[in-house]
């Protein structure tokens, strides 16, 4: 797929303003940039207009954007992490963060990045508005800006009050031009950010915006000619090709690549290239022209390949990496950096040649497989390093400033040996080593003398001692270089096993290796351990006899005593080998008729919990007593959830709901969102208009805030309730089958003749009501009108309202009410509307 000319202007995109309004596009509703109210005239009104304009801004209902409202913390590193193509989760264990938040994934994301770690006490504080001074830490982490360097603050009147956890991140921020001060000549680094300043924030620190952002896979560029992009360029999918281009600015392939692939063909990148994402299969230089490479991905090996002309000035490898230069034919990778910025224990591949390969990272392991390095140093701040060299490689020069173990079966030609590098194992010796470490040697045996700086020196070893336990010191005829001999032990003539070495020490002048074993543990009887060394074909044993106990080693305890919170399990255990513990947890002192230790003990209860123990052996004294308390951590509590009144349902229009959890604050949303205690804070009882799910939750100091709950409302139309006016010959609560009249209606009014001897007027309603007439009203200025219900006439069930006959004066009209009228339809129980009419005696 080809995606040329307009298709590719339509991509290149402000990346910074389409991050931002990924979080704040769920707060409202897309307009026109020249609709909004709020910005006209905003210092931030270029920025904001370009983004509404292109659609990448969305903001209220009310037509706002509200730029200066205050972003929280949550929302900014929602920000952050689509800004700079941050994917990949740590575990969350914050406690005021739990996986129902809606901010849960984007503080993983944070929290794997690097750029948060949470307060002392163990939270995020994610519902916080965000303060300048934390925005400035957060970027300076991202962006991995030098806050070594004492940047001049001197010019802002505030610098004086920055605290020291802040300041040397502020100063570097300002100095890479990503902050400003106010205009009052301020810093205003305790100030809240704003949403203006988050967009405008961003795009400084991305170099001044994103010109093209390439999130499809497919390919870019002309086919022929060469395309210029004015800015920086992001390549954000697996899959992407870009060609035939020019890039002023810089080039992040970032981590949403994935371990896929992505292809340079033909392009120049005046800036620096990022490489955050890519897989094993490659990030493809061919026939480019690059003038910086950083690679620096979270997690997982890429590899960069350079093909054809490509020619990169440096590369600086932050990560593990494959770094192939096999296929390049004008230079390539000519020089690679592995920076101290490289985790221990990462593995990097070098393969082709290479002209300058320097080594600063410490504890890594580098691997040549083949092809030629012309200088290899290992800066003093590395060692601990390991160098693999295939059979078919070759290292001309290597200059060492801290200890290397080399390994395989490759050459050599001349290692120069600086202070600090003494300790150097080769697996292959050099062709010659240059000794400028200062060390000095007596003569051996023999021809074995190190005449000259220039001898290769090797070690040879003589004899070996055990001056304690746990200690093995190697004593070499002459020697430089350290190495690692095999070690097994036996124990009163025993068998004899492997030993595992932990750690070496050479000391050149006194040409001694001291290698740390495990210690042996004591028992009731003296052991006689033997050591058997074996390097290069010669082995040489050592002794070392270890006294009996006298007495039992006291217990120990795992964990150490100390704050623990209950549940937690504590092992015992004792030095002396097959030594029987007993312990109590009552505070009295253990005695041979105390628990016998078997399982970890778990804590229990609050306050504190002591444990006290002794150890015993057969032909041994006791041990002494040992002590172990653990104060007890109170368990963290959750807020009391909210509840709703009324609860949730079908409701009138108008109804108010009242929101109340036990001794704690509610806040809750009616957008369907999570709330945080960021969202409103009930305060006053919500009115339901319409279908509407409130969700809220509650939070209360010292407790974790409640789950979130839901109370989905709905609206159900009031049920339509008629009646009629009737005339009754007899008492209305008899079994009357006549002489029931149904009178005329007119206008609501109805009419009784003037001949009319009935005695009562029934009222009856034509729609089933509810049984329970408690609360029913009836106003009248009848005298003498009753409310019965009646039971035993035709009305039987029915609510009526009665009005003598004789009450009625001819030629008057009386006015009737009756309320209080219940009626369930659905399940769901309605008050009926008030039913008005008139009566006029004729």
């Amino acid at each position: 797929m080809s995606l040329l000319g307009a298709s590719q202007k339509a991509r290149r995109t402000l990346a910074v303003v389409m991050s931002i309004c990924l979080i704040f596009s769920s707060l409202g509703v897309a307009f026109a940039a020249e609709e909004v109210k709020d910005i006209k005239g905003h210092w931030a009104e270029t920025s904001l207009q370009t983004g509404i304009a292109k659609g990448y801004i969305q903001g209220y209902p009310d037509s706002t954007f509200k730029p200066d409202n205050a972003i929280t913390r949550a929302e900014f590193v929602t920000v952050v992490n689509r800004a700079f193509g941050f994917t990949e989760k740590a575990e969350v264990q914050a406690k005021d963060v739990d996986s129902k938040n809606w901010a849960y994934d984007q503080i993983a994301i944070a929290l794997k990045a690097g750029y948060i770690s949470g307060y002392s006490d163990g939270t995020i504080k994610p519902g916080n508005v965000v303060s300048r001074q934390e925005v400035a830490v957060m970027l300076a982490k991202v962006l991995k800006l030098d806050t070594g360097k004492d940047a001049d603050l001197s010019k802002f009147k505030d610098t004086a009050k920055l605290p020291d956890w802040s300041k040397a991140a502020f100063g570097a921020v300002v100095s890479k031009g990503v902050f400003n001060g106010y205009e009052d000549g301020t810093l205003g680094f305790e100030k809240s950010l704003t949403r203006a300043e988050a967009v405008v924030t961003l795009e400084r620190a991305l170099g001044g915006g994103t010109a093209a952002f390439y999130n499809q896979a497919g390919t870019y560029g002309p086919a022929t000619g060469n395309d210029k992009i004015e800015g920086n360029v992001v390549i954000g999918a697996a899959g992407v090709t870009l060609r035939n281009t020019t890039i002023s600015g810089n080039l992040t392939i970032g981590e949403n690549v994935g371990d896929g692939d992505v292809t340079l063909d033909n392009v120049t990148v005046n800036g620096d290239t990022v490489v955050n994402g890519g897989g094993a299969s490659s990030v493809h230089f061919k026939d480019s022209i690059l003038v910086t490479i950083v690679v620096n991905k979270k997690t997982g090996e890429v590899r960069i390949v350079a093909e054809g002309k490509t020619t990169v000035k440096q590369v600086n490898v932050q990560s593990s990496s494959k770094i192939d230069n096999s296929n390049a034919t004008n230079g390539g990778f000519s020089n690679v950096s592995l920076q101290d910025k490289l985790p221990a224990g990462s593995k990097v591949s070098l393969l082709g040649s290479f002209e300058n390969v320097d080594i600063s990272a410490k504890s890594i392991a580098v691997d040549v497989p083949n092809g030629t390095i012309k200088n290899l140093n290992v800066g003093g701040q590395g060692g601990d390093t390991s160098l693999n060299l295939g059979k078919d490689a070759k290292v001309l020069q290597l200059v060492l400033n801290a200890i290397l173990k080399v390994l395989g079966d490759g050459k050599i030609d001349k290692a120069t040996i600086n202070k600090g590098a003494e300790g150097t194992t080769f697996q292959t010796q050099p062709n010659s080593v240059q000794n400028n470490s200062g060390a000095t040697f007596g003569p051996g045996s023999g021809s074995n003398y190190v005449s000259s700086s220039s001898d290769v020196i090797y070690a040879t070893l003589d004899s070996v001692s055990v001056p304690e336990n746990g200690k093995i010191v190697l004593n070499m005829t002459y020697g430089l270089i350290s190495f690692t001999p095999t070690v097994k032990v036996s124990n009163n003539g025993g068998t004899a096993t492997d030993v595992a070495i932990s750690s070496s020490a050479i000391d050149v002048s006194a040409r001694t290796l001291t290698l740390t074993v495990p210690t042996i543990l004591l028992t009731a009887s003296s052991q006689n351990v033997t050591y058997t060394v074996t390097y290069s074909g010669v082995s040489k044993t050592g002794s070392i006899t270890l006294n009996a106990l006298s007495q039992v080693a006291a217990p120990t305890a795992n964990p150490a005593p100390g704050p623990v919170p209950a549940g937690t399990t504590v092992a015992l255990s004792s030095t002396t080998v097959g030594a029987a513990v007993y312990y109590t947890v009552d505070g009295t002192t253990p005695t041979a008729s105390s628990m016998l230790y078997s399982s970890a003990i778990a804590i229990q209860g609050t306050g504190s919990f002591t444990i006290k123990a002794f150890a015993a052996y057969q032909g041994l004294t006791d041990s002494e007593v040992a002590t172990f308390t653990y104060p007890i951590i109170p368990a963290p509590g959750f807020a009391a959830a909210p509840t709703a009144s009324p609860a949730a349902g079908a409701v009138a229009s108008g109804t108010q709901v009242t929101l109340s959890s036990v001794n704690a604050a509610v806040y809750y949303t009616t957008d369907n969102s999570d709330p945080t205690t960021s969202s409103t804070l009930f305060t006053t009882p919500i009115t339901i208009t319409g279908p509407v799910t409130i969700k809220a939750i509650a939070a209360q100091e010292g407790l974790i805030s409640s789950q979130v709950v839901s109370f989905p409302y709905t609206i159900t139309s009031l049920p339509t309730v008629t009646a009629g006016v009737y005339s009754v010959f007899t008492s209305f609560d008899a079994a009357v089958t006549s002489n029931v009249y149904a009178l005329s209606v007119s206008s609501s009014v109805y009419q009784i003749g003037a001949n009319d001897t009935n005695p009562y007027l029934v009222i009856k309603f034509d729609d089933n009501l509810d049984s329970d007439y408690s609360g029913v009203a009836l106003n009248t200025d009848l005298p003498g009108a009753q409310a019965n219900a009646v039971t035993t006439s035709v009305y039987q069930g029915v609510y009526v309202a009665v009005i003598p006959h004789s009450t009625l004066a001819v030629g008057e009209t009386y006015n009737i009410t009756l309320g209080g009228l219940k009626r369930t339809v659905s399940s769901v129980t309605y008050q009926v509307d008030t039913i008005s009419f008139s009566v006029y005696r004729q």
